[in-house]
């Protein structure tokens, strides 16, 4: 006898679409919250691999990465890593982070052959510089029109950082002892310039002790600063972490001004950060723009590093004077790293 085979109703069809709608729906949630868990492990990845070639640098140099001079001037590998050397902390943690070929393209070079090889290398994206929950590791729009030293024209696509350095608890603002100038004035060349000389460096770098506001942080212009100077503590010191970034302008490059440039240049809004009272981390949000501070795209937290590599969870309710006093290198406010 032969079997008759009976299929589904639609009704049946209609309840099973209905039953998997509904799965799909409560699951989904919880799959995208598995994917930005993984992607703030990865970014807090990216914070440790960047304190740890940091850690390195201070075993093989003594210092910390020097900040650079300012963002008229690239990386120059034939200038060494103290304060003679223009490009910023970015650029010289490169060698401790097997991107010493990366460092080294314009190494040895003059004229049109280091100019163009300065042009490749800010132009070199690499993964460890970006977070996974903002946007990927690749070139972005470039708002200056000229590079200035070191590397002729204007480069239109760069490569970008999603962490900067602590600068210190409050803004630093040379301008009272003429500091700025020339160091963030040098780019108004049309082509590579000259590097500024040894006595412009030195008295420029006396000068930061007798500014009215000196940087009291751990990386900031012409910074040399030694292990031993952050007299609150190597745990209890702010390293480097996510810098906050208006998220309407991931991709844009150009209208946030502490994104507008590339992540090789000395230091700037770009790559270093304050904690000052008016500059508290926040997760990253559309029409907010604020150049000055620390934040990132996750929710609840940011990842920071300390001065002795680790790495810790900052949340967005961080107490203002706790946020300065971990910013500050020496204030005597020791304290202790709150749980989000």
């Amino acid at each position: 006898m032969a079997i008759r085979r009976r299929g589904f109703t639609l009704v049946e069809l209609l309840i099973s679409t209905a039953i998997v709608a509904v799965l799909f729906a409560t699951l989904m949630p919880a799959m995208q919250v598995a994917r930005e868990s993984a992607r703030r492990s990865h970014c807090s990845n990216n914070v440790k691999q960047l304190a740890l070639g940091i850690q390195q640098h201070v075993a093989t140099q003594g210092p910390f990465p020097t900040g650079g001079w300012g963002w008229g001037w690239v990386g120059d590998p034939d200038r060494g890593s103290n304060r003679r050397q223009p490009g910023g902390w970015v650029y010289n943690v490169l060698p401790y982070m097997e991107q010493l070929a990366t460092h080294d393209m314009a190494i040895g070079t003059t004229g049109a052959a280091r100019s163009a090889a300065g042009a490749t290398m800010i132009a070199t994206p690499l993964g460890v510089f970006n977070c996974p929950s903002r946007r990927p590791a690749k070139l972005y729009p470039h708002a200056l029109s000229t590079n200035g030293y070191m590397v002729a024209g204007a480069t239109p696509l760069v490569a970008k950082s999603d962490y900067a350095a602590n600068g210190g608890h409050s803004s630093f603002d040379g301008t009272a002892v003429g500091l700025w100038s020339p160091f963030f004035t040098q780019n108004a060349s049309s082509g590579p310039s000259s590097a500024l000389s040894d006595a412009q460096i030195d008295a420029a770098a006396r000068t930061v002790a007798t500014d009215p506001t000196p940087p009291t942080g751990v990386i900031y212009i012409l910074s040399e600063v030694m292990p031993d100077a952050i007299r609150d503590g190597l745990s209890t010191t702010y390293l480097v972490g996510e810098k906050y970034l208006n998220a309407d302008n991931y991709q844009d490059g150009v209208t946030d001004a502490g994104d507008n440039d590339t992540m090789y240049v000395g230091v700037n809004q770009d790559n270093v950060r304050q904690a000052d009272l008016a500059n508290l981390p926040t997760q990253d949000r559309r029409g907010v723009t604020n150049p000055n501070t620390f934040g990132s795209a996750h929710s609840i937290s940011m990842a920071m590093a300390m001065c002795d590599g680790s790495v810790r969870a900052i949340g967005y309710t961080i107490t203002p004077s706790v946020h300065q006093n971990l910013a500050h290198r020496a204030d005597g406010n020791v304290v202790a790293v709150p749980r989000p």
